[in-house]
C-alpha cells in the first residue's frame, strides 16, 4: 500500500520479491514438517487403478 500510496516501483518490487521468498520458505518448512512424523520412515503401498481411460489406461496402469 505504502508502494503504490507513494508511486515507487523500486519499493514495490522489493516488497513483491520479498513475499515471493516467504512463500518459498513456508512452503519448504510445511513440507519438512509433514515429512518428520514418528511413522515417516516406513514403507507405503501404492495401489493403481485404471479407471475410466479405456485399454490405454489400463496398460499404463498395469506398467506402473
Amino acid at each position: 500500500e505504502l508502494a503504490n500510496e507513494e508511486e515507487d516501483l523500486t519499493l514495490l518490487e522489493e516488497a513483491q520479491s520479498e513475499v515471493e521468498e516467504v512463500k518459498s520458505s513456508l512452503e519448504k518448512q510445511r513440507l519438512q514438517t509433514l515429512l518428520t512424523g514418528e511413522y515417516d520412515k516406513n514403507n507405503a503401498i501404492l495401489t493403481f487403478h485404471a479407471g475410466s481411460g479405456g485399454t490405454e489406461a489400463q496398460d499404463w496402469a498395469e506398467m506402473l
